[in-house]
């Protein structure tokens, strides 16, 4: 039975991680232990099981997640509803378990960790949040996060588990909805009219402010069937048996009636309501307005007033406005619209089809379009046209212009069209320009592309004059360093103390330009070669680096501080030469420091892990920052520190072929910090 458990236990850890293998050699153990018949029948339903709990947990449109938080915290399970949400892949989230939180919006990360830390150590507490996240892509999404928690025999937390749902759905259509009601509310307190809105079942549930400063009674006393008590009592039957037809049949309710005011006099109103539907065509709820028509003169004479101020404005739109009916007749056609169209405004009404002889009409290719293509044509056909662009041709004048054209077919509330409205715009000019702009960045282009080829030929040229120059100065440069030491081994004795240090001096100097050759033909190498991007264990370089510097360490007292170094993508080989060349710097910047420290360790950030190398050496003053990572700049004197003034380049340029940065900070005799990252190759 132990055996069983043990086994029972191994496949649950297996469930719940897609990368554990399908049978351990803790496994094979345990049957081979418990005799194989038995526990091979109870490890073949646990695989079972194990297939169905995959085949839910990958159907679940939410994102199932377990968190193992013994020996140490990590995601021992995602399910594929984490990538399509999250919009990152799940090893992404198995190699670092707070990821997911680090991908939530700044204005709730804060909360969303306080919470997560309490609930862990206060599971009794619960968890239930919701936040914000930001995809890659910069879409936001809202999560409702639940979890709950396991603990072991001794009581203690071992594992917590939860679903993570996407409710960006829910939290639009909630904010819609309080934005809908919100704009309701303003646009019925702004109103004159008595609005009111009731359910489907006539159930009065909103009056707007009106109905007190009319009535003189708070809104309380008229919602449900209590305005029929203000309604006058010849008027109270029949209004209230026409509120009842409406709402059983569902058609409009419009009745002219009496309702008392606060002094107890009854004005005369027009009410009117429409039923709002469902896409089922169901009866959702009603909205009405009370239109107080007492004095009807003088809200006929407001009306035409509106109507005339509505014209001066819809005549002196600048883009060019039409409406027309469905059956093509145009009941506006604003002074815009006949200018661009190079026509003058007929007497009466007119059919928009009139004037289509005078046109011809190509599309944005230089098609001619047919009549029954035309922008008016299509919107009374139903569509909704949003930047139509036409070429249009006056046959008369000869003139071609570019318009761009957009509308729709307006219906009622059954569905029936109204009319249809056509908004155009003239806008040949911007066409002209756009076309200017393109052929200038074609032109652009174009000359970028020789440049392009100019300058890689002269840099290959360069490079091979480089590289020719380089090898061909290294045999005179081996003679030198050889016959020199030569004639000092053989014949030093007979030469006086001078001529010794002279030819020492002269061995040193070639040496000392074989070394910079060398260096030139690395940086070169870098210039030229194409970073093999992989997986790569940074701490293992550093390890490598450091056995290959051992000798600068020897003697002295140096004391190491690595820290953690995550692993990132990139090229081992050239990075490798990145934490030589800093370490080495690092370590013989340091050696006049009576207690030399040498730091290594990176940080967390946004765009990925920013390494750094720190020492309590020499350091140098910021003010010549800028020539670091210069070939040949030196900011110390070579009498002081060895150096060619080429390593701090090559780990510039081997930084930047991996798409990152580098910087430094120092302060004379306090040390000095170099920092890089590797741009968009790091791994998070």
């Amino acid at each position: 039975m132990m055996h069983r458990a043990l086994v029972g236990r191994q496949y649950i850890h297996s469930a719940m991680n897609p990368r554990h293998p399908q049978t351990s050699d803790f496994e094979r153990n345990a049957l081979e232990e418990a005799g194989g018949g038995e526990a091979q029948a109870d490890l073949t339903a646990l695989r079972e099981s194990e297939q169905r709990f995959r085949h839910i947990a990958d159907a679940i449109d939410h994102v199932f997640w377990a968190l193992e938080l013994q020996p140490v915290e990590r995601v021992s399970y995602v399910n594929p509803a984490f990538e399509r949400i999250w919009g990152r892949p799940a090893e992404a989230l198995y190699a670092d378990s707070r990821l997911w939180m680090r991908c939530i919006h700044a204005d709730d990360r804060d909360a969303v960790g306080a919470a997560f830390e309490r609930w862990l150590h206060e599971p009794e507490r619960g968890y239930a949040v919701e936040y914000r996240i930001v995809r890659p892509d910069g879409e936001q999404r809202w999560i409702a996060d639940r979890g709950q928690v396991a603990r072991d025999a001794d009581g203690r937390v071992y594992r917590a588990t939860g679903v993570a749902q996407d409710i960006t759905a829910r939290k639009a259509a909630e904010a819609l909805a309080r934005e809908l009601e919100q704009q309701f509310r303003v646009l019925a307190e702004s109103l004159p009219q008595l609005v009111w809105r009731s359910a489907a079942d006539g159930a009065c549930d909103y009056l707007g402010p009106q109905w007190t400063a009319y009535t003189g009674q708070p809104v309380a006393a008229g919602l449900g069937a209590g305005w029929l008590d203000l309604v006058h009592p010849e008027d109270r039957a029949r209004s209230g048996a026409q509120w009842l037809q409406a709402v059983q049949s569902g058609t409009t309710f419009d009745v002219e009636l009496r309702l008392r005011r606060h002094d107890g006099e009854h004005h005369w109103f027009m009410c009117r309501a429409q039923p709002q539907r469902d896409e089922a065509g169901r009866v959702q709820r009603w909205f009405g307005t009370c239109t107080d028509i007492t004095e009807r003169r003088t809200a006929e004479q407001a009306l035409a007033q509106s109507e005339a101020q509505f014209e001066a404005v819809f005549a002196n739109l600048g883009e060019g406005v039409a409406v027309c009916t469905p059956a093509g007749q145009l009941t506006h056609w604003n002074r815009a619209a006949y200018e661009m169209h190079d026509i003058e405004a007929p007497a009466g009404t007119p059919n928009g089809r009139q004037f289509n002889p005078l046109f011809e009409v190509h599309d944005a290719h230089g098609a001619p379009v047919p009549e029954r293509d035309w922008a008016l044509a299509r919107i009374l056909r139903g569509e909704v046209l949003l930047n139509h662009e036409a070429q249009v041709h006056h046959i008369a004048k000869g003139w071609r212009r570019v318009f761009n054209y957009g509308g729709a077919l307006v219906r009622d509330a059954d569905g029936q069209p109204r009319f249809a409205v056509m908004h155009m715009s003239d806008i040949t000019e911007r066409k002209r320009v756009e076309a200017e702009i393109h052929a200038l960045n074609t032109q652009l282009e174009q000359r970028v592309q020789e440049r392009t080829t100019e300058l890689r030929e002269a840099v290959r040229e360069l490079e091979a004059f480089s590289y020719s120059v380089s090898h061909d100065l290294r045999a005179p440069l081996r003679a030198l360093d050889g016959f020199s030491q030569a004639l000092l081994q053989d014949h030093g004795g007979h030469l006086p103390e001078t001529g010794q240090r002279y030819l020492k001096i002269i061995r040193e100097s070639a040496q000392k330009m074989g070394q910079l050759i060398d260096d030139l033909l690395a940086f070169a190498r870098v210039s030229r070669q194409q970073p093999k991007l992989r997986v790569v264990d940074h701490a293992m370089l550093v390890r490598s680096a450091l056995q290959q510097l051992a000798p600068m360490t020897q003697g002295r007292a140096v004391e190491l501080r690595i820290g953690a170094l995550p692993a990132g993508l990139g090229d081992p080989a050239m990075l490798q030469q990145v934490w030589v060349n800093l370490l080495s710097n690092a370590l013989k910047y340091s050696r006049n420091t009576a207690a030399a420290v040498v730091e290594i360790g990176a940080t967390a950030e946004p765009d990925g892990p920013h390494y750094f190398v720190r020492d309590n050496g020499t350091g140098f003053d910021m003010r010549y920052a800028h020539k670091l990572f210069g070939v040949f700049e030196r900011l110390h004197r070579s009498e002081d520190f060895e150096g060619t003034g080429v390593g701090l380049a090559i780990v510039q340029r081997i930084v930047q072929r991996h798409g990152g940065s580098i910087h430094a900070e120092s302060t004379p005799g306090c040390g000095a910090t170099f920092t890089f990252q590797l741009g968009n190759t790091a791994a998070s």
